[in-house]
């Protein structure tokens, strides 16, 4: 039986503050504190106490091996708090499930999204949208079956086109192992007339606000770096010309799906130049050459200032 039980919402920022007082009460010789070290620290010692030696007393007070564990619990117990909340429980999963749009777009887990899932496995078919951002192609196809004209329709709590939705799936991007699922489901889309020029707009340059396009095929290859759901969109008329695709695609060591893009003939000139220009920010010579192969220009002056 652990020591002490967490209350009903923890707060990871005031353990952090009391393993500091602890640390700090040890250095001071108090006999209270290093009484509790003596007990929960699995090397008990008289000596300094760090930060990390307090942090894992308190962790093992509450009968955690260490830290991480202690706060991925309270993460937990806060996520499964907030879920006796949500009001609009498939709005929440699609958040949940599509990737970030504040910040880094490739930021998050899948966490909070299977937390809604496990509590209420009824959101993962509950429209098309749920399921395309699943990769759920049997669903899809139900759904399509029903109304071909969901396929373009354009709904959920980000009023996102299905595409849209699956090309900006966090489960598409972090769960690898699915991805032909993916293929399957946004080529049930576009055969049942979706249109692979598709995505949702963005203001960016917050001093000299402008939109642009976050396009499905930035998602696929961008975000995702999935070369055959690339393939395909590509192949059903995507243009990757944009502000996004050419920029992020390079970001990494993993050269497929660039490859795709090039022997698609589809990138102009400057996507080309912005290509070879972020293999060099890489340090990837194969990217580069790879580009090179495929006429980028290395003279070229990208608008940020810098060429290859």
């Amino acid at each position: 039986m652990p020591e002490k039980q967490f209350p009903s919402r923890p707060n990871l920022e005031q353990y952090r503050k009391q393993a500091k007082e602890l640390a700090r009460a040890c250095a001071l010789g108090d006999a209270e504190s290093l009484e509790r070290i003596r007990i929960f620290h699995p090397r008990p010692s008289t000596k300094l106490i760090t930060l990390a030696d307090a942090q894992l007393v308190i962790a093992r007070e509450y009968g955690l091996d260490n830290w991480p564990t202690f706060a991925r619990e309270i993460e937990c117990i806060l996520l499964t708090e907030s879920l006796h909340s949500i009001h609009d429980p498939i709005a929440a999963f699609l958040i949940a499930a599509s990737v970030s749009r504040e910040g880094d777009h490739a930021s998050g887990t899948l966490e909070t999204a299977e937390a809604i899932r496990a509590r209420l496995p009824q959101v993962a078919r509950a429209n098309i949208y749920t399921a395309a951002v699943l990769g759920d192609e049997a669903g899809v196809r139900d759904f399509l079956a029903k109304n071909a004209g969901l396929a373009k329709a354009k709904g959920g709590v980000y009023e996102w086109d299905a595409v849209t939705y699956l090309c900006f799936s966090r489960y598409l991007c972090i769960d690898k192992g699915r991805g032909e699922a993916f293929v399957r489901t946004a080529r049930a889309l576009l055969d049942a007339g979706a249109s692979a020029q598709t995505g949702w707009h963005e203001t960016i340059d917050y001093l000299n606000p402008r939109q642009i396009i976050e396009s499905a095929i930035y998602g696929a290859a961008g975000l995702a770096q999935n070369a055959e759901l690339t393939r395909l969109l590509l192949e059903r008329g995507a243009d990757p010309n944009d502000e996004e695709t050419p920029y992020h695609l390079p970001e990494g060591y993993d050269n497929s799906v660039m490859k795709v893009m090039l022997e698609s003939g589809k990138l102009n000139e400057q996507s080309k130049c912005w290509l070879l220009v972020r293999k060099a920010d890489w340090h990837d010579e194969n990217g580069m050459q790879l580009a090179l192969e495929h006429e980028a220009n290395p003279k070229m002056m990208p608008r940020w200032g810098r060429n290859a």
